[in-house]
């Protein structure tokens, strides 16, 4: 990681932390899990189901984005050998939420052509399975680094 996204980084945990004392949290007090409704209720793991419903995409699309068989993410949404890309995309909808507000001007980001990708979608890159070119352009966007 280089300095500057690790400062980056840093200086988010620093606000996360300011914006939990000032709400009145105290340490060791229990954090919030950013877009819970996105896991696994039984495991607390990431549900593929979950992601393609607030993606509002076919579950069978996002198989296909995840690199794996529809029919086994379908009986095992939950599995622990997705929840590496389904992070990656869980990352990157936190970002959105964060700066856009609501999960509606999200959609309508990942939903628009964007220069930056060849005036692809975010959500079409996605689901070509890189992910991690959305996530690293918000970041970079987070960070003051122009994609």
């Amino acid at each position: 990681m280089n300095d500057e996204r690790a400062r980056a980084l840093e200086a988010r945990a620093s606000d996360a932390q300011r914006e939990n004392r000032e709400s009145g949290g105290r340490p060791g007090q229990r954090l919030a899990v950013r877009l819970s409704e996105l896991h696994d209720l039984g495991t607390g793991r990431l549900d593929a189901a979950k992601v393609a419903e607030y993606l509002k995409i076919p579950l069978k699309q996002l198989s296909e984005a995840l690199g794996r068989n529809y029919s086994t993410v379908h009986r095992t949404p939950s599995a622990v050998g997705l929840q590496e890309p389904l992070c990656a995309i869980k990352r990157s909808l936190v970002i959105l939420e964060d700066v856009l507000g609501d999960r509606s001007s999200a959609l309508i980001w990942l939903n628009s052509p964007h220069p930056d990708l060849g005036q692809r979608t975010p959500l079409d890159v996605i689901l070509e399975g890189r992910v991690q070119v959305i996530e690293e352009m918000l970041q970079g966007a987070l960070e003051g680094i122009p994609s």
